[in-house]
């Protein structure tokens, strides 16, 4: 490409220097975004779970409430999108054990706390819905420790050339994604290991992760999904009744 018709050859010094400003200050304003939430970092994994279990369209399954203590953002609601509590309440609660898994993160404002009480779980099964919970190995680690009955599917990606990809793909700074694929390293590496997991499944294409999801959850709960079609029919033949005789 000629001078003539590159676009930065029209730029001056001072205007490239201000871009190069821009540049670090938009990496730093990410950053700090990460430090301050750093929920998105298991991010995909949750929505490919949450993906493989929309796909199910079963009304039988059921995410508990996560407990946080951040404030809630201008288009979060209370017991909806999260439970908010103070930072105080929280400590008190996993003093007196009502958490199954927390983790704590650290952010400029000081520690956020996230978990899974031990109510948002019979809050799900008093429903009579099969209880989900989309977390970490180091969640996983914790529920396991708690003998609680339970199954689980541990979702690893194909490589971790792939899992750096999809990284950068959903807007993760370049600098951030080594340690996060240290991290996935050693999840991968836990999530490998015989006994730890009831079944493993590849994240590589959505269709063929959902036909092997899906052939894992019927084997494992078959009859309630079962009545659940049933159901379903029965809602579908009434509401095709009431429609003949409008």
């Amino acid at each position: 490409m000629s001078a003539q018709n590159d676009p930065a050859s029209a730029l001056t010094f001072s205007e490239i220097s201000d871009l190069n400003a821009r540049k670090k200050a938009i990496k730093a304003s990410h950053a700090a975004y990460v430090q301050e939430h750093p929920e998105i970092k298991s991010m995909l994994n949750d929505f490919m779970s949450a993906c493989l279990l929309e796909k199910l369209h079963y009304s039988k399954f059921d995410i508990p409430l996560q407990t946080t203590s951040r404030p809630p953002r201008p288009d979060e609601e209370n017991n909806v999108d999260y439970i908010f509590l103070p930072l105080s309440t929280i400590q008190q609660k996993i003093e007196d054990n009502q958490f199954v898994e927390y983790t704590s993160h650290p952010s400029p404002s000081g520690p956020v706390i996230y978990g899974l009480e031990y109510s948002s779980i019979q809050s799900v099964r008093s429903s009579s819905a099969i209880c989900v919970i989309l977390t970490d190995t180091l969640g996983h680690q914790k529920i396991k420790s708690s003998g609680m009955p339970f199954k689980s599917i541990f979702i690893k990606p194909p490589t971790l050339d792939a899992l750096s990809d999809r990284l950068l793909d959903s807007g993760v700074e370049e600098d951030l994604i080594p340690p996060m694929l240290d991290s996935a390293k050693d999840e991968i590496l836990y999530g490998e290991t015989p006994t730890n997991f009831d079944a493993v499944i590849t994240n590589g294409v959505l269709e063929d992760s959902f036909s092997e999801f899906s052939k894992i959850i019927k084997e494992w709960y078959g009859k309630s999904l079962e009545e659940d079609d049933e159901e379903k029919d029965e809602e579908k033949e009434e509401k095709e009744n009431e429609k003949e005789e409008e």
